[in-house]
């Protein structure tokens, strides 16, 4: 057992395997044993608490209104965990959201892949229907290749509101590159350095796992093509990636020196300033662009709850593997806790320039829920008990502090045709939820006419030119 400035390293166990998200087991590269060799004393991890009290952020009035919709998008967000933090008041921005509009549970569809749950909430459509199953598929030649958005077979609400002659901005949604071109901003999913990598890895793994009689290694490859459309964003966004103030009272707690040295603090590191800059960037683009409706990605709790989840969980509860030390249970927690802090004060930034004549939705995927045997990660999403995500959601008319009715990840797409005046699809899977006071418009009988312009790959690297940019800062080597 090794804590490095509150990072603990589980002998043995592999690296590599822990930098995707749920799924195989990728096969090793480092040890994380041979860590041990030239680490430097234990240090104090850094203070997570804020420098401040933290207040809720107060909406900011705008004119003249116009009826716009903001959706962030939290990946992995757990109820248990967040009733917890709400019940201590270190979640103010989200309580708001519940005070002031309607919160409860967001019914998500087994299995728990996040590909194919984030293109149903976009699109409104069964995973069937979208075309985006997962991680992998077989390809035409029949070896495994990536999923991307070439690979959805439907438009996604940001094409049909385009269409309907609406300005969208959509910051890290999952299985966006390439980016389309749209009448706003998009930032692909590919934006975030390292992304490149660990999706490559993850690909990998699966194909491992579910197409063992693949006669090759799988095209893996995700080649060229800028993340940004229009592609001057792409460097808009590396500017950004660069900006060292905190955007938040609550800062990065993992730029430790002795916990960089290492690669779990490397991708504990990448995570946050990842969360980081995609809300400086979808908060750039509220204020340049002005877009009827922003859709935000945020990973982060997702892929930190893979690796400290089970610190939240009793010891009596876990299977003897991953029963840690009192100290390295304490530091996880706190760092798993201190990111879903964070991410309720970029939640806070995000919606202070919406008022009271706007749609706010806030969502999570899935919970998480503790490992039951050795071999899994520190936090799982498998099972039914982990189905569940959180919704929040504030608008006109919607009953302040009420419970949310039923609404599953398919009403999501439904819900915003409905809040623009449009009608949903017949053959869309979800419909506008009937505690929702919005009018209904008629329905259409599909949108699968819609056109989706895709960028192709006709502009520069993905990651290199994002890796120069951090170089030239003295991020990366």
């Amino acid at each position: 057992m090794l804590v490095l400035a509150g990072l603990w390293v589980a002998p043995g166990r592999v690296l590599a395997e822990q930098l995707g998200d749920s799924g195989p087991r990728t096969g090793s590269s480092t040890d994380a044993a041979a860590l041990t060799k030239s680490a430097p004393p234990a240090k104090p991890a850094p203070p997570l608490e804020p420098t401040a009290p933290v207040t809720p952020i107060a909406p900011v009035k705008r004119a003249p209104p116009v009826k716009r919709a903001l959706v962030v998008a939290v990946d992995g967000a757990t109820r248990s965990v967040i009733e917890r933090l709400s019940a201590e008041g270190d979640l103010p921005n989200l309580a708001a959201l519940a005070e002031g509009g309607a919160s409860g549970v967001l019914r998500s569809f087994m299995p728990l892949l996040s590909p194919r749950i984030w293109t149903t909430v976009a699109t409104g459509m069964n995973p069937s229907d979208h075309g985006i199953e997962g991680w992998i598929h077989r390809g035409k030649d029949g070896e495994p290749s990536l999923y991307n958005s070439n690979d959805r077979k439907v438009p996604a609400v940001w094409n049909i509101l385009e269409r309907a002659g609406h300005r969208v901005g959509v910051v890290n949604w999952l299985m966006t590159h390439p980016p389309e071109r749209i009448a706003g901003v998009m930032i692909s999913d590919f934006a975030v350095p390292g992304t490149v990598g660990r999706r490559v890895q993850l690909g990998e793994a699966f194909a491992q796992a579910m197409f063992p009689d693949a006669a090759g290694d799988g095209d893996f490859h995700v080649g060229g093509g800028g993340f940004a459309y229009p592609p001057h964003w792409q460097g808009r966004f590396e500017r950004l990636l660069g900006v060292r103030q905190p955007l938040t009272p609550f800062e990065n707690p993992f730029t430790d020196e002795e916990m960089l040295a290492h690669p779990m603090g490397q991708f504990y590191n990448e995570i946050f300033v990842g969360d980081e800059t995609v809300a400086r960037v979808a908060l750039e683009i509220e204020e340049t662009v002005d877009p009827d409706l922003l859709m935000v990605y945020l990973p982060g709790i997702d892929r930190l709850s893979h690796f400290l989840f089970a610190s939240l969980v009793p010891l009596a509860d876990l299977p003897q593997a991953f029963r840690l030390p009192a100290e390295a249970r304490r530091q996880h927690s706190k760092q798993l806790l201190h990111h879903y802090r964070f991410v309720d004060a970029v939640i806070g930034k995000l919606v202070a320039r919406y008022d009271d004549d706007d749609l706010v939705i806030v969502i999570s995927d899935h919970g998480f829920e503790a490992p039951t045997r050795e071999g899994q990660k520190f936090g799982i999403h498998e099972t039914v008990a982990a189905r569940d995500g959180v919704l929040y959601i504030k608008g006109p008319g919607i009953v302040a502090g009420s419970r949310a009715g039923e609404m599953s990840i398919a009403d999501v797409t439904p819900t915003l045709l409905c809040w623009f005046g449009l009608g949903a699809a017949v053959d869309m899977s979800g419909k506008c939820p009937e505690f929702l006071p919005f009018s209904r418009p008629a329905t259409v009988a599909s949108y699968s006419g819609t056109p989706i312009d895709r960028t192709g790959s006709d502009q520069p690297d993905v990651e290199q030119g994002v890796l120069d940019r951090l170089r030239t800062l003295g991020y990366v080597e």
